[in-house]
């Protein structure tokens, strides 16, 4: 799917290009919903699209990006085990842009991401994933769009909110 638009407030030209994996018994329904809300679909955006990715661009553009977030991830879950092993345990860092560390029990994870926040780092509190608060706290940490120095900075202040 493609479309282009104009902000008029700021004057702002926005291109827009996507696409959504649905299961068979909605396509249907989904191609009427998007026939209803954008009839024009920029296929030059398309094209170039399809080019791009038939060259092998954006594959590329793929496994560069897979090896800069393991860099990111290896820098983030190594500061993590150097600064705070005693105070976060990581679980789940295989894969992604984002890792969950658990804090100790007891320790509130709302309550450190508030101090995060307030110094500039986002942590955000594993118990707001919950329906009901869980027996063990912890924090998602993005890593996608920092880079080394920033994730040992961000760990660093990350210890004194712990």
């Amino acid at each position: 799917m493609a479309g282009s638009k104009v902000d008029d407030r700021d004057k702002v030209f926005v291109n827009e290009l996507g696409y959504t994996v649905v299961p068979k018994d909605l396509v249907e329904a989904f191609s009427t919903a998007r026939d209803a809300t954008d009839q024009f679909s920029a296929t030059l955006y398309q094209d170039a699209m399809a080019d791009f990715i038939r060259e092998g661009h954006f594959a590329r553009h793929i496994r560069r990006m897979r090896m800069l977030y393991i860099q990111r991830r290896t820098a983030l879950v190594e500061t993590i085990r150097q600064r705070l092993s005693d105070k976060l345990t990581v679980i789940g860092a295989e894969v992604g842009m984002h890792l969950v560390a658990l804090l100790q029990r007891g320790v509130s994870d709302v309550a450190i991401s508030l101090r995060a926040a307030e110094m500039g780092i986002s942590a955000m509190p594993l118990s707001s994933c919950y329906a009901q608060p869980p027996l063990v706290g912890g924090l998602i940490l993005g890593y996608g769009g920092t880079d080394a120095r920033q994730i040992h900075d961000g760990i660093r202040r990350l210890a004194m909110c712990i």
